[in-house]
């Protein structure tokens, strides 16, 4: 048999990233190519985000990847096995299936380091533990296929010519799903205050730009009248949000993975990358994302 890593992609832009990330770095230590599982994003749940397959919007690795879906692989996955995993039956269909699960999603599990070949991924894999030994090979794997065009272009060289700082607002479906806000703390004014104001002792002539799914209202949150607002990425677009934050020179994140990768896609040796440290509403469960954010970010 062809050795092959699947991993099933599901989630936002940001999730789908660490998951490929995972996959990747397990399929160069086991010298494999990458079976990419979309069947997730086609099932839909009331409490679920639609979603749509985006590492489309990258290189990767060129040549490596296949894709394929099942509608009815999905169900099984998200309506069936998690009913089951822990039983007899359920054990049985993970050993055959060689699926490994994260078990906690921002904590690396070391049971990783020693998957063998044809293992299949089915988690989060949200830490850079999953892939910092492969770093370099991620940065490049990420990176955007489309150049920067209209807006975008003369922002881009904007943020070139300062002490660029994104700041990410992330509110959409953390207001508007039930399932996502009541999993995910919201970021309060307290947080961005206290980060703009340790930017500022630390930085000289920062240039602040926001980003977020709502403008206006990340706008009044912030309250910073010279700050940019970039207003204009939406729907299939808005990825040029990460792109323009991945070049600022420092980040302030929000507890989103999307801006945690354009944190993360920063090139600046010296970046300050701040971030909150309640990420998620749970007080028990928040304490188990020690993985999530690395050490050197700076944690409010």
């Amino acid at each position: 048999m062809k050795n092959n890593i699947k991993v099933f992609i599901f989630g936002g832009l940001g999730n789908q990233m660490f998951q490929y990330a995972a996959a990747r770095t397990l399929a160069e230590r086991l010298n494999a190519d990458i079976n990419i599982d979309t069947s997730l994003l086609y099932v839909h749940t009331k409490n679920t985000t639609p979603r749509e397959y985006e590492l489309n919007l990258f290189a990767l690795s060129g040549n490596r990847e296949k894709i394929n879906s099942s509608r009815l692989r999905g169900f099984l996955l998200l309506k069936i096995y998690p009913k089951i995993k822990n039983s007899f039956p359920g054990k049985g269909i993970a050993r055959i299936f060689h699926l490994f699960e994260d078990k906690e999603a921002f904590n690396f599990n070391p049971e990783f380091s020693s998957l063998k070949k044809n293992s299949c991924l089915f988690g989060h894999f949200q830490s850079e533990k999953y892939f910092s030994s492969c770093e370099n090979l991620i940065r490049e794997a990420f990176r955007f296929r489309k150049p920067f065009t209209g807006k975008n272009l003369e922002i881009a060289e904007k943020i070139k010519s300062c002490n660029a700082v994104s700041i990410h607002v992330r509110r959409g479906d953390y207001i508007s799903n039930q399932n996502a806000a009541g999993t995910y703390a919201p970021v309060s004014t307290g947080y961005y205050e206290k980060a703009i104001k340790k930017i500022c002792n630390r930085v000289g002539n920062p240039v602040f730009f926001i980003f977020s799914d709502e403008p206006e209202k990340a706008k009044k949150e912030i309250n910073l009248p010279q700050a940019v607002s970039i207003d204009w990425n939406t729907g299939p677009d808005n990825y040029a949000d990460m792109q323009l934050m991945s070049l600022c020179r420092h980040n302030i994140i929000a507890n989103s993975s999307f801006s945690w990768w354009g944190a993360w896609l920063n090139e600046n040796e010296e970046k300050i990358v701040i971030a909150p440290s309640t990420w998620l509403r749970n007080k028990e469960t928040n304490r188990l994302i020690k993985d999530l954010i690395p050490e050197k970010w700076i944690r409010l």
